[in-house]
């Protein structure tokens, strides 16, 4: 399934993604017979990826990912750069369900092989047009030969509008 939606900005845009991303976790471990497989000799394996163009909107959606997953047993972790890579790694490495991050740190990661999107079966860009502005492409092949990120089973893009 693919998506395309735009909001005004402060219309629940993130609520509405962050949902679908949750179902998705949860529906992908439960459907599984094997024991849940978040990290191996590839790095961090997610279940899903959500994509944000700043810093700022990362930790914002994370702030929100963690609401939604408190009471699950389901992690998120918050990827960008000019914030310690050794404490995101630390991170990656108890194993993760949800990796929220920047294009730049993600890609990064990717090269480091700490990162795997073999598993990942919901991608959300968020703010996708200002990420394409800024000349971002979805190439993560280059560094996960193993894997096609386009092929997922969900794949969404949401944008946000200025209200006037």
């Amino acid at each position: 399934m693919s998506h395309l939606s735009i909001y005004s900005q402060g219309s629940g845009k993130t609520f509405s993604f962050l949902m679908p991303v949750v179902y998705a976790i949860h529906r992908d471990t439960m459907a599984s017979s094997e024991q849940r497989v978040s990290i191996d000799t590839r790095g961090a394996m997610p279940k899903a990826v959500v994509l944000a163009p700043t810093r700022e909107l990362a930790s914002q959606i994370h702030m929100d990912a963690r609401r939604l997953l408190f009471t699950s047993p389901f992690r998120s972790v918050c990827v960008y750069g000019g914030n310690d890579i050794k404490t995101q790694l630390q991170e990656l490495s108890g194993g993760i369900d949800l990796v929220v991050a920047t294009p730049g740190r993600l890609s990064d990661l990717l090269a480091k092989r700490c990162v795997s999107l073999c598993q990942v079966s919901c991608l959300v860009l968020d703010e996708a047009d200002r990420m394409l502005d800024m000349g971002f492409e979805v190439s993560y092949a280059e560094h996960d030969r193993s894997c096609n990120l386009l092929l997922t089973k969900s794949f969404h893009v949401y944008s946000s509008i200025a209200s006037n």
